[in-house]
């Protein structure tokens, strides 16, 4: 049973969209793109664990699935897990790595090293995740064990004598299956009911937030115009009551919203008529009025031409 399916992250999907609207001469645009790099390919080591997670239900029936959970934490921080299975026996959190390359554990995996750059120890990250959802789970005998997955099939766990044992908690897609059977064959003993188990699934994806979305690029780096929904260029002119794309001849009724939206995020929280027309770059203050008035994703502030216009929280 999936109580949380993956979805395009948040930051990813409206990193896009600032990208496609940062002039190309932005100091920010090198950070953004390895960003955009970066979450991408975390995003497709994720969106290839569900197969695997099929795999193992069809032998665990009774299982919650919860993907993509970011919960607040004992001090007030969040933290984020990448795949979590709950069952009546047992729990266990999946942390997903992208990279390709070899990851190295020695002195008894104290000593963490991967080949690229540094990057933080996924086995201790994925052991503080545990240890952070046993306190919001609040169960006592439930064991919840905790594994780090690795999409990349060139990816390589390299140990020492000492840090053998890593290679129980480190593995490719594909050994993730065995991996929980053995959990299943040793914890067999219910210690929740499948009801329980679901409540308590429910009560994590109530409690997931999103992270806020904060890319720090300066106002004046940011492309005005709207966007065509069709050829996603700059510059659609505004005739009557329809939006016409001057490169495809797309036309549209509502691509200003998609405009207020890039506005709202990357240029300011608030916009008044001026700030409309120039952003959408039209030239007449009805046109503007008449737009941020009939959206019902605004809010305003003010009855006279001094309104000022916000977008409604949840929007």
């Amino acid at each position: 049973m999936i109580i949380k399916k993956l979805t395009v992250p948040k930051r990813l999907y409206y990193l896009r969209r600032l990208l496609s609207r940062l002039k190309k001469q932005s100091p920010h645009r090198k950070r953004l793109l390895q960003e955009l790099n970066n979450l991408e390919k975390g995003y497709e080591a994720e969106a290839a664990l569900p197969y695997y997670i099929r795999r193992i239900n069809a032998d665990i029936r009774k299982m919650v699935i919860l993907h993509d959970l970011r919960l607040p934490a004992s001090d007030g921080s969040h933290f984020q897990i990448d795949c979590l299975l709950l069952t009546p026996s047992f729990g266990c959190i999946i942390e997903v790595k992208s990279q390709n390359d070899r990851f190295t554990f020695t002195q008894n995996a104290n000593n963490f090293h991967y080949e690229k750059y540094p990057m933080d120890d996924p086995i201790h990250q994925a052991k503080e995740q545990r240890d952070q959802l046993q306190k919001w789970i609040r169960v006592s005998n439930y064991p919840i064990f905790y594994l780090v997955g690795l999409a990349d099939a060139r990816a390589s766990v390299h140990a020492d004598e000492s840090s053998q044992w890593v290679h129980q908690k480190i593995m490719h897609f594909k050994r993730l299956k065995s991996t929980i059977l053995t959990f299943y064959e040793k914890y067999r003993r219910e210690r929740l009911s499948m009801r329980e188990v679901v409540q308590i699934g429910e009560r994590l994806m109530e409690a997931h937030c999103e992270p806020r979305i904060d890319f720090q690029v300066d106002a004046d780096d940011i492309l005005c115009g709207t966007a065509c929904p069709s050829c996603q260029r700059l510059g659609m002119q505004r005739s009557r009551y329809i939006w016409k794309c001057k490169h495809c001849g797309c036309r549209s009724r509502d691509a200003h919203i998609e405009a207020f939206i890039d506005y709202f995020y990357f240029v300011s929280d608030q916009m008044t008529n001026m700030d409309c027309r120039r952003f959408l770059q039209i030239e007449k203050s009805h046109t503007a009025w008449t737009l941020m008035n009939s959206s019902d994703m605004l809010a305003r502030d003010g009855s006279t031409k001094g309104s000022v216009y916000f977008m409604e929280k949840g929007k």
